[in-house]
C-alpha cells in the first residue's frame, strides 16, 4: 500500500493566509516527496488469504497504520531542531479531536499551522463507507452517476433500470448509516431517476424530505424534437424531521431594495438556484464529464455544516466537494473508484485559491434606495464580508454595480475611497 496522497486544510483566514498556505503546502510536499524518494512510503501486510482473512479486515488494520506512519515521519523530522522544513511541532487527533495530524512550522518571525485531514481513496464506494462508524458524519453531499451512459474512463454509466436502483439503494443505505442523527444528505440527480431516489430515501431508509432544489443553467444539450434540458435536481433529506442544522445566515442572498424593515443581511435563496455550467473555457474545468460548480457545493456545505464538521462525498469525481471543504474549514473525505480522479482531486487541493469558480449572480447585486450615506457605506462593506468572502474575484463586479447606482452621491459624501481600496477606477 503506497502513501502518496497529499491533501491539506487551509489555515484560518488572515491577511497572509494564502501566502502561509502555499508555504505550508510546499513544506509538507517536500517531506512526503523525500519519503517517496528514499522508499519509505510503503506499508507491507503479510497475510494468508487462504486462511480466510477478508480484505475489509486488512483495510481496517491498514488505516491506523497509515496514520501512525505519517505521525512517525513528521515527529521524526520535528525532533531535529535544525530540520530544513522549519517543522517545530506535531499534534495527533487523540489530543485535539480536529484533524488526523496538526503541524506547526516556523515562518519568518511567526508560527503557522497546517491540518492534514482531507482523505481521498480509490476503492469501492460501499467498502469505503463500511469503514466509517455509525452516526459519524455530519453532512453528505454527492453527485452520483445518473445512469446516462457517461464515460467515466474505467466505468460506463449504463446499468439496467433495476440494477441502477439496487446500486443506488446499497450505497444510500450505507450513507444513511454513517450519517449523524442530526445530519443532512444532498444528492444530485437527473430527471429520469430522481423520483425513484426520493422514494428509496423516504420509504425504504426512513429519511425526512426537506427540499427539492432545482439547479437552473442557461446552456446545455440542444434538442430538435422536444424541449432542451436546462436543470438538474438536488434532493435534500435529513435523518431527523426536526433536529438538523440549517444556517440560513451563511447562505443568504442580497435584498433587491433597502428598507428599514428588511433584513439587510439578506434573503433566503429559495429552492431554484441559477449557476452556470462548468464550461470548458472555465479556468477551473477538469477532465471530468460531469464536473459541478463550486458555488453549488458552497451553498449546501455552508447551510448544513459547521467549521470542523465532517463532510463526505462518496462520488468525489473532480474533487469539487473536497475543494469547498478545504476553503471553508470543514473536514472532508472523498471516495471514488477511479484512481485518476483521486489524483485529479489531490492536484486540485494544492492549487492556489483565488475564489470559487462559480457564483450566484444575485450575490453581486447592490440594493436600490441606499440613500443615507452612513447606511450605504456600512452596507457596502458588510456586503463584501457577507456575500463575497469566498469570491474575491467578484468584488470588483459588485463595486461596479455600486458605482452605477451611487457614484454621484458617494462623491458628494466623500466615500469614493472604497473604490480606490479595491482598485476600481472612478
Amino acid at each position: 500500500m503506497r502513501i502518496d496522497s497529499r491533501a491539506f486544510k487551509i489555515p484560518v483566514e488572515s491577511s497572509t493566509y494564502q501566502e502561509d498556505s502555499k508555504f505550508i503546502t510546499a513544506q509538507i510536499k517536500q517531506i512526503l516527496d523525500r519519503q517517496k524518494d528514499c522508499g519509505d512510503n510503503k506499508i507491507i501486510l503479510n497475510t494468508n488469504l487462504r486462511m480466510g482473512l477478508p480484505l475489509e479486515n486488512i483495510n481496517k488494520i491498514a488505516g491506523p497504520m497509515i496514520e501512525a506512519w505519517a505521525g512517525e515521519v513528521f515527529a521524526g523530522i520535528r525532533d531535529d531542531m535544525d530540520n530544513p522544513y522549519y517543522l517545530i511541532n506535531v499534534e495527533a487527533q487523540e489530543r485535539l479531536g480536529m484533524a488526523d495530524i496538526i503541524l506547526q512550522f516556523k515562518k519568518d518571525d511567526k508560527i503557522v499551522t497546517g491540518n492534514i485531514d482531507v482523505k481521498a481513496t480509490a476503492n469501492d464506494i460501499v467498502e469505503e463507507l463500511r469503514k466509517l462508524e455509525d452516526c459519524s458524519v455530519n453532512l453528505i453531499v454527492t453527485d452520483p452517476p445518473y445512469n446516462l451512459n457517461k464515460n467515466y474512463e474505467i466505468s460506463q454509466d449504463k446499468l439496467e433500470f433495476e440494477e441502477y436502483l439496487e446500486f443506488s439503494r446499497i450505497w444510500m443505505r450505507e450513507a444513511q448509516r454513517v450519517l449523524k442523527s442530526d445530519g443532512t444528505m444532498y444528492i444530485f440527480m437527473g430527471m429520469k431517476y430522481i423520483s425513484y431516489i426520493y422514494t428509496i430515501l423516504e420509504q425504504e431508509l426512513g429519511m425526512t424530505f426537506n427540499s427539492w432544489i432545482t439547479w437552473f443553467y442557461t446552456q446545455g444539450v440542444g434538442k430538435t424534437k422536444g424541449f432542451s434540458p436546462r436543470h438538474d435536481g438536488i434532493l435534500m433529506f435529513t435523518k431527523n424531521p426536526r433536529k438538523f442544522l440549517f444556517d440560513l445566515d451563511a447562505i443568504r442572498v442580497p435584498q433587491k431594495y433597502y428598507r428599514s424593515v428588511n433584513n439587510m443581511r439578506g434573503a433566503n435563496p429559495g429552492n431554484v438556484w441559477e449557476f452556470s455550467h462548468m464550461h470548458y473555457c472555465n479556468r477551473n474545468r477538469k477532465k471530468h464529464p460531469t464536473q459541478k460548480p463550486e458555488g453549488l457545493y458552497e451553498r449546501m456545505i455552508l447551510a448544513s455544516s459547521r467549521e470542523n464538521d465532517l463532510v463526505i462525498d462518496p462520488f468525489v469525481g473532480s474533487g469539487t466537494c473536497l475543494r469547498v471543504c478545504q476553503q471553508t474549514n470543514r473536514r472532508g473525505i472523498g471516495i471514488d473508484i477511479n484512481p485518476n480522479y483521486i489524483e485529479m482531486t489531490e492536484e486540485r487541493l494544492e492549487e492556489v485559491f483565488e475564489g470559487f469558480d462559480s457564483i450566484d449572480e444575485k450575490m453581486k447585486r447592490c440594493p436600490n434606495d441606499l440613500n443615507d450615506s452612513q447606511i450605504r457605506i456600512e452596507y457596502i462593506e458588510n456586503h463584501i464580508k457577507w456575500f463575497l468572502k469566498n469570491h474575491p474575484d467578484a468584488v470588483n463586479d459588485f463595486l461596479e454595480e455600486v458605482k452605477k447606482k451611487y457614484l454621484v452621491k458617494m462623491i458628494e459624501s466623500g466615500q469614493t475611497w472604497i473604490f480606490e481600496q479595491y482598485g476600481v477606477a472612478i
